[in-house]
C-alpha cells in the first residue's frame, strides 16, 4: 500500500454547500486498472484517482470502486463510504471547473428545502476540496435512461415511459415551486435507481446549469442540441416552461428508438403534419375509454409543446389533467399486411398495420 500526504490547499468547515470541507488525505492501493481517462487539467494536478484509491475528508473515508462516467466537468466515481459500507456516487471536479462547482452547490442549496425522494430529486450528501479539486458526494443511482435503452438494445414500453414522464412532471413541479430551472433535461439526466426494479422509480440529476428562474437571461443559448424550446432558438424571453418542452423531446427520444426498430422510420411521419392529423386519421378503438384517453393525451401533448410559452402547461396542471391519468394509447390504421404480433407492454400491436403513437 502506498500513502500519499497532501497539505489541503484550504481547510473549511461548516454549511457543505457555502463551504467545503477539505480532505485530509488520499491513501491509495495498486491496482494495475488506471480509470481516470485524465484530461491535461487533471494530469497536471498530480492528483490520480483510480480502482481502490480512498479519499479521506475530515469526517469520511470513500474508497474508489469503479468510473462511472465522465465530461468536461471531470468525473463520476462509484464509491464505498466505509463508516457504513453504503454505495456513493462522488463527483469530482477539475480545478479550472472550480467554479462550476460553485454553481452546482448553489443549485443544491436552493434544492435543500426539498424532500429529495418525494420529489424525484437526487439526493446531495455532501462537498470537499482536496488538491484544489471539488468532491460532491451524492447517492449511487442505477443507470441513466439512455444507458438503459443502450444496454439492453430495445426501446421502453408504452407501460414504462408513462409513469417516468409522471415522475419527472413531479419534479419539474417542485423545481417551478422554489423558482428553479434546470435547463439541461434529457435523458443522461434521467436515472434510475434500480434498472431491474419494475414501475421504474427515477430521479432528475446533474443540477450543474440550473438557474434561478428570475434571473434567466434571454440572450443566453441554453439547453441541449435537440431540446431546445422554441423561445431558446429565437431569443426571446423564457422561463421555467423550457424544462417541460425538454421533458416532451426526451419523451421523443424514445418514440424515434420504437420507430426504427418497427422498420418504419419516416411512414408515419410523411402523414402526420400536425398533433391535428392524429385525430382526423381513422383510427382503431376498442371501447370509448381508448377514445377518450386518445383525445385526452392529444391535448395534453399540445399544451406541452405550446409554441408561446405563455401558453405552454404547468407541470402541475399536467398531473392533474384527464392525459397524465389515463394510459397513452393510440392505435393509428397504416397500410400494408403483416402476420404475427409484437408486445411493446401494455400495448399489442401488428406491424406494419398499427402504429403507436405517443
Amino acid at each position: 500500500m502506498i500513502s500519499r500526504n497532501y497539505k489541503p490547499l484550504e481547510v473549511l468547515t461548516g454549511n457543505p454547500f457555502t463551504h467545503p470541507g477539505s480532505a485530509t488525505e488520499v491513501e491509495s492501493h495498486d491496482s494495475g486498472l488506471n480509470l481516470t481517462e485524465s484530461s491535461e487539467e487533471t494530469q497536471s494536478s498530480n492528483l490520480v484517482l483510480e480502482k481502490g484509491v480512498k479519499i479521506i475528508d475530515q469526517s469520511n473515508v470513500y474508497q474508489i470502486e469503479e468510473l462511472r462516467g465522465y465530461g468536461a466537468f471531470g468525473k463520476v466515481f462509484k464509491c464505498r463510504k466505509e463508516q457504513t459500507g453504503e454505495t456513493v456516487a462522488v463527483k469530482v471536479f477539475n480545478k479550472i471547473r472550480r467554479n462550476s462547482a460553485r454553481l452546482e452547490l448553489r443549485a443544491y442549496k436552493e434544492l435543500s428545502v426539498l424532500e429529495s425522494d418525494k420529489n424525484n430529486l437526487i439526493r446531495f450528501f455532501d462537498s470537499f476540496i482536496y488538491k484544489d479539486h471539488t468532491f460532491l458526494v451524492f447517492e449511487h443511482l442505477d443507470v441513466n435512461l439512455n444507458e438503459l435503452v443502450k444496454r439492453h438494445n430495445k426501446i421502453l414500453s408504452v407501460a414504462e415511459i408513462r409513469p417516468i414522464a409522471e415522475q419527472l412532471l413531479v419534479s419539474l413541479r417542485a423545481l417551478k415551486s422554489i423558482g428553479l430551472t434546470h435547463t439541461d433535461i434529457k435523458p443522461d439526466n434521467m436515472m434510475l435507481v434500480h434498472s431491474d426494479s419494475k414501475p421504474f422509480k427515477v430521479k432528475l440529476i446533474d443540477f450543474g446549469i440550473a438557474i434561478k428562474t428570475a434571473k434567466i437571461v434571454s440572450t443566453s443559448l441554453m439547453q441541449p442540441k435537440g431540446y431546445r424550446a422554441p423561445e431558446v432558438h429565437l431569443g426571446l424571453p423564457r422561463d421555467e416552461g423550457i424544462d417541460m418542452w425538454g421533458l416532451v423531446r426526451a419523451n421523443r427520444f424514445f418514440t424515434q428508438k420504437e420507430e426504427k426498430k418497427m422498420g418504419r422510420p419516416n411512414k408515419l411521419h410523411h402523414h402526420l403534419k400536425s398533433l391535428n392529423d392524429l385525430v382526423i386519421m381513422k383510427p382503431y378503438f376498442k371501447s370509448p375509454t381508448e377514445r377518450a384517453d386518445e383525445n385526452d393525451f392529444i391535448n395534453l401533448l399540445r399544451k406541452m409543446l405550446a409554441l408561446n410559452p405563455a401558453d405552454r402547461i404547468h407541470p402541475e396542471d399536467a398531473l392533474n389533467s384527464n392525459g397524465s391519468a389515463h394510459p397513452h394509447k393510440c392505435y393509428i390504421k397504416t397500410t400494408g399486411s403483416h402476420a404475427g404480433c409484437r408486445d411493446f407492454g401494455e400495448i399489442t400491436l401488428t406491424p406494419p398495420d398499427v402504429h403507436v403513437v405517443y
